[in-house]
């Protein structure tokens, strides 16, 4: 979240130095190095975040598949030729 409002307030620090003259012209590599920063760690955190949740996906979805394999391998004979295939 806090990454999110990271970039407008360096960007309106930015715009301030540009504003400001006599200022001294370290300050304004520091924000731009800021910003930059800013934008990589919040890539970074946002690719991790899609990875992980890509991954509880992956595994609820497979724990599904096995818990339905082996449910229909308990069936009855019986229960098997009551079950309607819609093909």
């Amino acid at each position: 979240m806090v990454l999110t409002f990271g970039s407008p307030i360096l960007l309106n620090r930015i715009v301030s130095f540009v504003e400001v003259p006599g200022s001294p012209a370290w300050q304004g590599y520091a924000f731009a190095v800021l910003i930059a920063a800013n934008t990589i760690v919040k890539t970074v955190v946002g690719q991790h975040y899609t990875y992980k949740m890509s991954r509880i996906g992956l595994r609820c979805r497979g724990g599904l598949s096995v818990n339905v394999f082996n449910k229909s391998i308990r069936l009855s004979q019986s229960s098997l030729l009551k079950v309607r295939t819609y093909t």
